[in-house]
């Protein structure tokens, strides 16, 4: 799990329902701050691994190889800011060896902060669904409705692989694409069958998306980050600023019967007199805050999006590349949805 100071309360809740169920816990703390973390009674208990400004993708494509973490049956790659009142790791587990599933996610409660696709929504009447019906809107999605993200799909915040899905999908992530987008509609060829079979979001088990903002990656600052550094510099800016301002005041020859905590009872600008030196000292103060760097970008959702789009199309053409120059690969959805056809077509006639 990616984790930031700022979210560990909430990470806390977390990791105790896991520890609890026996887990492994492995933090990628992307803000390079480990040491708020070890007066949580589970902190020595955790594997921590540091890298400023790197995003989920990022983390797990260097540090969750397959071959690193074989001797377990489930990898749960979940982001920050989900809430678990509602969730139990074991019964989770118990739903999905029932379900024969190999790529899962728990639902979604409908008051989540965040929802991008419908199939990812808690039904209250179901233990699990594998497929979503929606007639409206830009996706539509009927019974003759195949993959993402109709079905066989599950949403990138949390999703939960077997031992033989992680080991597709880890070779999916590319290692300059951070953000992962577009992997959610590929990770279907993980599912080691038919993904509309194998693939499967859990209902009686769900969580919040909270949908907080603050992973970078990429050259991109955490937005959270970039605050706190802002503000650092400001606190650093102005206090200058005000010894500077101090250091002015120092030279004003205020009149005897004037008290330093009431009214001047004079102005600068009508008598300049009062002032010793002020020509140097004003050009001091202008040259000191010319020199003052404060010019700071914050990352914006905006940026965040642009960066993802970018490596979005990417990561598509990177796939048609892929595809286009393996002769001998077969599309599996295009290959069931034939025999479904074909199948369809005998039952009629």
């Amino acid at each position: 799990m990616p984790v930031g100071i700022m979210q560990k309360e909430n990470v806390d809740n977390v990791v105790q329902k896991f520890l609890a169920a026996n887990f492994t816990i492995i933090l990628f703390h992307y803000d390079g701050n480990v040491d708020g973390w070890w007066d949580l009674d589970w902190g020595d208990k955790a594997i921590h691994v540091v890298a400023h400004n790197q995003t989920k993708w990022w983390f797990a494509k260097r540090f969750l190889h397959p071959n690193v973490v074989s001797i377990y049956d489930y990898i749960f790659l979940w982001d920050e800011d989900l809430g678990v009142d509602h969730f139990d790791p074991k019964r989770y587990l118990q739903i999905v060896k029932t379900a024969g599933l190999e790529i899962s996610q728990p639902a979604l409660d409908p008051d989540s902060t965040e929802i991008h696709h419908k199939i990812t929504i808690r039904s209250r009447t179901k233990k699990l669904h594998r497929r979503v019906y929606e007639l409206r809107g830009k996706t539509k999605c009927s019974k003759a409705s195949e993959g993402p993200p109709c079905s066989g799909f599950v949403e990138g915040m949390a999703p939960v692989f077997t031992r033989s899905a992680w080991y597709c999908a880890w070779h999916l992530i590319q290692n300059d694409l951070v953000h992962g987008w577009g992997m959610d509609m590929k990770l279907g060829y993980c599912a080691q069958g038919v993904s509309s079979k194998k693939v499967g979001v859990i209902d009686s088990e769900y969580i919040v998306h909270k949908g907080i903002q603050s992973l970078g990656g990429s050259g991109y600052p955490a937005t959270r980050t970039t605050v706190k550094v802002l503000l650092r510099h400001l606190h650093s800016y102005f206090s200058e600023l005000f010894g500077y301002l101090i250091s002015l005041a120092s030279l004003i020859d205020f009149p005897s019967n004037v008290q330093r905590n009431g009214a001047s009872g004079f102005d600068l600008r009508t008598e300049p007199s009062r002032v010793r030196n002020t020509t140097k000292l004003e050009l001091d103060i202008c040259l000191k805050l010319e020199s003052t760097n404060v010019s700071f970008t914050l990352l914006t959702t905006a940026q965040i999006r642009r960066q993802s789009t970018w490596e979005l199309e990417v990561f598509k053409e990177r796939w048609n590349r892929a595809v286009e120059e393996d002769k001998n690969w077969v599309d599996p959805f295009l290959r069931y949805q034939s025999r479904k056809k074909q199948t369809s077509t005998h039952l009629r006639s």
